[in-house]
């Protein structure tokens, strides 16, 4: 579903979808299936496991397994353009409190 819409979204933008979008949506796709099935997996087996027959208590190895492709997956988001802030136009609506303002103002 988010990949037809992500292919939507570049014709629209671009005009066309080029080899290079379509090898990009695909590894997208790729880490995106394996950050789903590693945080699946944690939520079955628990963010703490027993190692060495119950001896040692360790993090679930899935902890590590899906921060990898979680990362890669926003990294391919913003070369597509499909983060919200690699979009054109995009302005942060969050402005600094007057205290923060003035602090960073200086004397």
């Amino acid at each position: 579903m988010f990949i037809a819409k992500a292919i939507n979204y570049l014709k629209k933008k671009n005009g066309c979808l080029d080899t290079a979008d379509r090898h990009l949506l695909s590894m997208l796709a790729s880490q995106i299936e394996i950050y789903v099935e590693s945080i699946l997996k944690l939520r079955s087996d628990g963010l703490v496991m027993a190692f060495n027959g119950g001896m040692t208590m360790g993090p679930n190895q899935y902890m590590a397994i899906a921060d990898r492709p979680l990362y890669r997956s926003v990294q391919v988001m913003k070369e597509l353009e499909l983060s919200q802030k690699s979009r054109d136009g995009y302005q942060s609506r969050q402005q600094p409190t007057p205290e923060l303002q003035s602090l960073l103002d200086g004397p």
